[in-house]
């Protein structure tokens, strides 16, 4: 990610009650091949906040963020998309793992201009939502943990 620019992907982990899952999702998210990219990780929590590594969480590239009070599910994901700064937008379940090179794969979807990849974001017409659904296992780029 470039200083003072917007970064091309943000990728927004909603949380609640599972810092286990987030802080995996989130190791992942550390290995990624591409890196014109931020995370923000909202916790939702009510009984096990997620604990942010300081060394980690350097509010520009990744940021923690915690509504004001607890939110009921879609509010919670409207509160975290809100704070995205990226051109293209992602939600990734705390269960979910994204592969090295999930992020490279999918801006190289981006730069070619893959209509189904992506969707306008209707609040913010100059971003857009990455809507990527692979279930082979040999092409996937994204983990479920169980």
């Amino acid at each position: 990610m470039t200083p003072g620019l917007s970064p091309l992907i943000s990728i927004v982990i909603p949380t609640r009650d599972r810092p286990e899952f987030a802080a995996l999702a989130l190791q992942a998210l550390t290995r990624q091949s591409f890196t014109d990219f931020e995370v923000i990780v909202s916790d939702n929590a009510i009984r096990r906040p997620f604990q942010p590594d300081s060394r980690l969480f350097d509010g520009v590239r990744f940021r923690y963020l915690r509504p004001p009070k607890p939110v009921w599910m879609t509010d919670h994901w409207e509160f975290a998309v809100s704070h995205a700064r990226g051109c293209y937008v992602g939600v990734l379940g705390d269960k979910s793992v994204l592969v090295p090179d999930a992020l490279e794969r999918v801006a190289a979807e981006i730069m070619k201009g893959s209509p189904a990849l992506a969707s306008p974001l209707s609040a913010r017409p100059q971003t857009r939502v990455l809507r990527v659904s692979r279930h082979e296992r040999r092409s996937s780029i994204c983990w479920r943990l169980t």
